[in-house]
């Protein structure tokens, strides 16, 4: 470590003004720059030789890709664009549990042979091909959720002593009060942008489960049988939603689309914002409720049934990309 008896006045510095970043945050993607800052000092502190973060989305069993890496690699070309199932950190996620190895590469987990084939990747794991003696493995955990792990690693031997402990504990603290942050303005930013559901009334039992899954999901979704209180002017209300909405979300049976009615204006409608989106945006999302003859004006909109939890996942998928494009 940099300094054996204290926290330097460098890494207090820094302390303050990654907070101040934090306290300052508007954007959901400041975190990352900070993860970036936290792993560049934690590495220059610790005298550690790589520094790496990886996030992880406990609520949908995914790592958030790329990680952040800083230090040279002895194979800089091996990048981490997949997550396999026998890779050492899946298991670390499921266990959350704090390692320190002195000797990481006598730990099976750390050195035992891929099970799952890579294409252009050395067979070696990452501790045997960058050859790591030491490594530190931590979870990033707030509120009881798992955000992800911090691996600081040595090329030469280390004892992990009380105070070092400590000091690595605290940057992987800091990273994952930035992972928080970060997903608290995201939640708050969501709740701003509208999803509006169109469909027929005779869809509604077929509907209303895709609108709580929405919900649940953390986003401001809007159904009329929903939202509407009595007294309001409806049709006001719902051109109104949908002037204002961020993505507009079709549902399509041989009920909707077969028939006049409010639902073909509010198809209208909603293609007549699309045409004002940029190419390549994603706005409106047409969703398959039954086989049924997709519109003519849909024909270059990719759509989407909704049948199992894959199908949502890519309807979650697709939604994140219209509200993040």
């Amino acid at each position: 470590m940099q300094n054996s008896k204290s926290i330097t006045s460098d890494l207090i510095a820094n302390l303050h003004r990654w907070n101040l970043m934090l306290l300052s945050s508007e954007d959901v993607n400041d975190y990352k720059a900070i993860l970036v800052d936290v792993a560049e000092n934690a590495k220059e502190f610790l005298g550690a030789d790589l520094v790496d973060f990886y996030e992880y989305s406990q609520s949908e069993d995914k790592f958030i890709l790329p990680p952040v890496l800083v230090g040279a690699r002895a194979n800089p070309y091996v990048t981490k664009t997949k997550i396999h199932e026998d890779d050492a950190i899946v298991r670390l996620v499921k266990e959350k549990s704090t390692l320190y190895l002195a000797n990481a590469q006598e730990v099976e987990t750390f050195n035992q042979m891929y099970t799952i084939e890579r294409a252009d990747v050395p067979p070696q794991r990452f501790v045997v091909r960058e050859k790591i003696q030491s490594c530190a493995s931590i979870p990033l955990i707030a509120r009881n959720e798992i955000l992800g792990v911090l691996f600081v690693n040595y090329r030469y031997h280390q004892s992990f002593e009380e105070e070092q402990r400590n000091a690595i504990e605290l940057f992987a603290s800091f990273a994952a009060l930035a992972i928080l942050n970060s997903r608290i303005v995201k939640k708050r930013e969501r709740k701003k942008d509208i999803i509006f559901i169109s469909y027929t009334h005779q869809d509604s039992n077929r509907v209303l489960p895709i609108y709580q899954k929405l919900i649940e999901k953390g986003y401001n979704a809007w159904l009329d049988i929903q939202e509407l209180l009595p007294g309001q002017d409806w049709d006001y209300e719902i051109q109104n939603v949908i002037k204002n909405s961020r993505i507009f979300i079709a549902c399509l049976s041989n009920k909707s689309v077969n028939k006049k009615g409010y639902f073909q204006k509010e198809l209208k409608r909603g293609l007549e914002i699309y045409g004002e989106f940029p190419k390549g945006s994603i706005y409106l999302i047409p969703l398959i409720l039954e086989e049924c003859k997709v519109p003519s004006d849909f024909e270059k909109i990719q759509w989407r049934k909704i049948e199992n939890d894959n199908d949502f996942q890519k309807l979650f998928e697709a939604i994140e990309s219209g509200l993040n494009g």
